[in-house]
C-alpha cells in the first residue's frame, strides 16, 4: 500500500476523492493536520498534530461491502488501539470508537460506483491520541488516549498496526 503523507490537507477523504482517478492501487493517505474534518451527516471532526488523521483509498472493483463494513472497520481499530497502546477501547455502532464512555475515534466510510461498479472506497479514521485537553463544546463527550491515561503514544506505531490490520482485511 503506498503511503501518501501531507502536512496539511482539508479533510484525507476529500483528497482521496481528488486522486482516486490519478491512483492505480491502494493508497493510505496521513495527514498531520486537518482543516475541514467531517465525520457521518457532515458533521465537524475536530482534529489536530496530536490525533491521527488518515484515509484509506480502496481501488477494489470487485470488493462487495457488507452491511455492518464500517462497525467492521471499527473493530479492527479497536484492536490495534488496544494491542498497541495497551487499553480497553470498544467499538459503539455504528462507527465510533470508545475509552472509558466517551468517544476517542471514528471512521467514516465512503464510495464511488459506476454502472453498480466499486469503483473505489474511502476508509476515513480519526483518532484522539496525544490531545492534553479539547475545546469545551466537546469534552463532555469526547476524550484522547493522553488525557486518559496521562501518556503520550507514538502515533506511528498506531498507524503501522492499521495499515497491516486493512491491507489485510482487504
Amino acid at each position: 500500500m503506498e503511503i501518501i503523507k501531507i502536512e496539511s490537507v482539508d479533510s484525507t477523504n476529500t483528497y482521496a476523492k481528488q486522486i482516486a482517478d490519478e491512483v492505480k492501487n491502494n493508497v493510505v493517505i496521513i495527514a498531520n493536520k486537518q482543516t475541514s474534518g467531517y465525520g457521518t451527516n457532515n458533521r465537524k471532526w475536530y482534529s489536530d498534530e496530536n490525533s491521527i488523521i488518515c484515509s484509506f483509498l480502496i481501488k477494489d472493483s470487485n470488493k462487495t461491502i457488507p452491511l455492518d463494513y464500517s462497525y467492521r472497520i471499527g473493530k479492527i481499530v479497536s484492536k490495534v488501539i488496544n494491542r498497541v497502546c495497551n487499553v480497553e477501547t470498544y467499538v459503539k455502532k455504528p462507527n465510533d470508537i470508545y475509552y472509558n464512555g466517551k468517544k476517542l475515534g471514528g471512521i467514516l466510510i465512503e464510495t464511488q460506483y459506476s454502472l453498480n461498479k466499486l469503483d473505489y472506497l474511502i476508509i476515513g479514521i480519526g483518532i484522539n491520541v496525544n490531545q492534553k485537553s479539547l475545546s469545551e463544546d466537546i469534552q463532555e463527550i469526547a476524550t484522547s488516549l493522553s488525557i486518559e491515561t496521562g501518556r503520550l503514544y507514538k502515533k506511528e506505531d498506531i498507524i503501522s498496526g492499521l495499515i497491516k490490520e486493512i491491507e489485510s482485511e482487504e
